[in-house]
């Protein structure tokens, strides 16, 4: 995972740093104290998957830089770190994944990198190689997976339905952590949950699912990471 700090105050970098220090080895960092710099970088150096941006550097601003970054790189996800409110409509007008206000703690930062780690995952496409075909999924866009017979159906969350010839076992556990199997043969997007009512689990299609109890358990402290990690 590539991540850049944009901050001219080193010591709230080094921070943000420190907090992500022991998370992951696969996690490369670049500083940066000032977005001029950050964006004469930009197109000299492999996209980074998230941008902690400070708002108030300087004469500059973060907000403005955000815009740019968006232009260049729009798959970045930018999480912002300033010292004030003031700019926290603007922050959802560019998607920020997140909105620090400093004095944020190290678990804020932490939480705010776990939820990119979700939607980067959720956009990085799923290549089923199945009867000498291949299958591309964007995660994000599927509702949920079945089990049918010898094949497992895939079915979009524009209605498309796509079928393989492959295990639904091997297929979830291509599709990672956003999906959830509420009961045998049947795993629902997490990000696609509209409300849970009573023992029904209710999609984004208007789709009503029953919740196995011998699931139930399960289901509920995962959903609950899931919302926590999503909206905390």
């Amino acid at each position: 995972m590539r991540i850049a700090i944009c901050d001219d105050e080193r010591t709230d970098a080094a921070k943000i740093e420190f907090a992500l220090a022991d998370l992951t080895q696969d996690m490369t960092i670049d500083y940066y104290a000032s977005g001029k710099e950050l964006l004469d970088n930009l197109t000299n150096v492999q996209p980074y998957d998230c941008i902690f941006m400070d708002i108030y550097m300087n004469e500059e601003n973060g907000m403005d830089i955000a815009r740019q970054v968006r232009e260049i790189t729009p798959e970045t996800e930018i999480i912002f770190s300033t010292s004030s409110r003031d700019f926290a409509v603007d922050a959802f007008r560019v998607r920020a994944a997140d909105y620090l206000v400093k004095p944020y703690s190290e678990l804020d930062i932490v939480k705010a990198i776990a939820r990119v780690k979700l939607n980067t995952e959720a956009k990085k496409p799923v290549v089923l190689r199945a009867t000498g075909e291949m299958h591309a999924f964007v995660p994000d866009k599927v509702i949920r997976i079945e089990s049918e017979k010898h094949y497992t159906k895939i079915t979009m969350k524009d209605g498309k339905i796509n079928r393989v010839h492959m295990n639904f076992s091997e297929v979830i556990d291509q599709f990672g952590e956003n999906f959830i199997e509420i009961k045998r043969g049947l795993a629902v997007n997490m990000q696609a949950i509209k409300r849970i009512q009573g023992g029904a689990v209710i999609l984004s299609d208007g789709e009503s699912h029953v919740l196995s109890r011998g699931r139930k358990d399960e289901f509920i402290e995962l959903y609950t990471k899931y919302v926590t990690e999503h909206q905390s």
